[in-house]
């Protein structure tokens, strides 16, 4: 189980990730209503927002579509806190920064996480942000980008 303090430190755009690694089998929790046994592994998400309550609605919705979320504010803030990860399925890239912020992210990504997929969500009016093979426009209602966050999440991209 991963929590999440939500709060700000001095700076004002780092997140705390904290990460418990076992749970007893008796607890159980509950996303959106539902209980999960925590014995089973949840796909392990990690979004960058450039925007605040964006970074809180997008991982509201993520969490209750069942994925466990890890998410900051800026790239900075995603650097600092991805130094401790080892286990990472998809990354997701908020859309609320220019394009050059957004390839910043994602090329510190590739070079760090090599092979792990990478989900865009874009502004209204791009397409694609690089080569990515998952990209989807922002604004579009949940269910036209989830579908692309549970294809992500679900194996390892071969792309480098």
């Amino acid at each position: 189980m991963r929590l999440v303090n939500e709060n700000k430190d001095r700076g004002g755009e780092m997140r705390v990730a904290l990460t418990a690694k076992r749970l007893p089998k008796a607890f159980r929790r509950q996303i959106a209503g539902h209980d999960v046994d925590p014995g089973t592994r949840s796909q392990q998400l990690f979004q960058v927002a450039y925007d605040e309550k964006l970074l809180f609605d997008r991982g509201r919705i993520l969490r209750r579509s069942g994925y466990e979320v890890t998410s900051v504010l800026g790239n900075e803030a995603a650097k600092a806190v991805l130094v401790q990860w080892q286990q990472i399925d998809l990354f997701v890239i908020g859309h609320n920064a220019p394009e050059q912020v957004r390839l910043e992210m994602v090329y510190w990504l590739r070079a760090h996480y090599p092979g792990v997929r990478i989900l865009a969500l874009n502004p209204p009016g791009v397409e694609r942000l690089e080569d990515l093979r998952y990209n989807a426009t922002y604004n579009a209602p949940p269910d036209t980008w989830l579908p692309l966050v549970a294809a992500g999440a679900t194996q390892t991209d071969p792309s480098p």
